[in-house]
């Protein structure tokens, strides 16, 4: 199967990005963001942030989405960090090819990536991470309470909310 994945061409080091808990700050289309899987790291050696040795528009990143954090607008313009859970390095060169936009919907067969050959890692928690704050959820899928998810699913199944039962088994 084809994974979807967000390739990402950043600056920033891998210390760097496990420190912040991900990928950011980018422009992207939320709804869109959510349907993907995986981010990739692309190398940008002439960036602002540049760190790390790897290559120029080499891939050395993989992450497994687990949210995504809004940081707020900047000239008018949403932006976000993916964050990711898991991780594998990789050295994947010519990713790239001088593209203008920093953020890429695409797919990790597209890049040239396969997913069962990654040595996933968990990534550490953020820096400065509160267990209070919950990130945006990861492919459109967020924590319900039962009575929200009745909620929900009367609406969408045009009954009321008594008429749903849910039964969890586990």
């Amino acid at each position: 199967m084809d994974e979807p994945a967000i390739a990402v061409f950043t600056g920033k080091s891998v210390e760097r990005l496990l420190q912040e808990g991900g990928s950011g700050s980018w422009v992207l289309n939320p709804k869109n963001a959510r349907r993907h899987r995986y981010v990739v790291c692309v190398r940008n050696q002439h960036g602002t942030h540049a760190g790390g040795g790897e290559a120029h528009g080499s891939a050395f990143l993989v992450g497994v989405i687990s949210g995504f954090d809004h940081l707020g607008s900047e000239k008018g313009l949403e932006r976000w960090r993916i964050q990711f859970d898991r991780y594998a390095l990789i050295d994947k060169p010519d990713v790239w090819n001088n593209r203008r936009n920093p953020v890429r919907y695409t797919t990790l067969a597209e890049l040239g990536i396969d997913p069962t050959e990654l040595d996933f890692q968990p990534a550490p928690a953020p820096a400065g991470a509160s267990a209070d704050r919950e990130p945006e959820p990861a492919r459109g899928v967020r924590k319900l309470t039962i009575p929200e998810a009745k909620e929900g699913l009367a609406a969408m199944l045009g009954v009321s909310p008594e008429a749903i039962e849910i039964t969890i088994k586990g």
